[in-house]
Parts: C-alpha cells; structure tokens; sequence
C-alpha cells in the first residue's frame, strides 16, 4: 500500500465485511473521514476487494488483552467490543472507544507505530476520549503527502 501512495496516487479502495460493518460500520466511516482530513488520502469502497480489508473476527491471536489488529492490509476488529466497555460507560464513550480502536489500526496501515504518547491515537492501549489526533499523528499523516 505505501507504494500506491508514494507514486502520487493517494487513493485506497476498502472492502468493509458485513461483520465489521454491522458492529462498526458508523466508527468505521466517521474514521476514514478523519485520515482523508488529515492526510488528504480519498478512500473508495469496494463491494468485493481492497487495497484495504476491514473485518470483525476472533483477534484472540494479537493478544489477550487486542481488541483489534493490523496484519497485510486487512483490519480485524474484535466482534464483541462490548467486553472492553466498563460499567459507567456512555453510549458516547463506546463509541469512542470503537472510532479509536479503529483510527488506530488505519494508522498502522499506513506505516505508523505504536506511540508512547498517551495523546496519541497510536498509542498501545485504546482510551474511550474524544478522537483527536495528536501532533505526532498529523505530523505522521502529513508525510504521506497527500494534499
């Protein structure tokens, strides 16, 4: 995919499963928007294949404690991100944990690392706070140069 990208093309096509979109189709979408935002990469979706695929699995593989993983262009997301709400969570705060579960596994996509910055959206363990990118992650994004 990096290669798509430095030859000026800036574009990704994405297959969403029906399993990822039934569980994170909204974060999925609103996450998409805030990389294309960033980082002026247009993203189209595919009805059958990707650049990208995005599914809802087992993520068992990635580590007890993943609720989601990034491994040769496709995105797992774990099926039942409820087991990762606390108890006093708001339907907001869920939603926020699932947009940045998923902002964090595009960034990968795209090269990035995790980050020790706790403000950062690649930061190793997923936070249910507004979605915001950090210095670092536009910095990152913008070295894709896309715009």
């Amino acid at each position: 995919m990096i290669g798509t990208l430095l030859a000026g093309m800036c574009a990704v096509t994405v297959y969403v499963s029906p399993s990822a979109d039934a569980v994170y189709g909204p974060e999925i979408r609103e996450a998409l928007g805030v990389i294309s935002a960033a980082s002026g990469v247009q993203f189209r979706q595919d009805p059958m294949d990707g650049d990208l695929d995005l599914f809802a699995a087992d993520v068992a593989a990635a580590g007890p404690e993943a609720a989601g993983y990034y491994w040769e262009d496709q995105i797992v997301l774990t099926p039942e991100p409820s087991k990762y709400y606390y108890e006093y969570q708001t339907p907001r705060m869920q939603h926020n944990f699932r947009l940045r579960l998923v902002v964090h596994e595009l960034m990968h996509f795209f090269g990035a690392g995790h980050s020790e910055d706790t403000r950062s959206v690649t930061y190793r363990y997923a936070g249910d706070n507004r979605v915001r990118l950090s210095a670092g992650d536009v910095s990152f994004l913008d070295s894709l140069e896309c715009k």
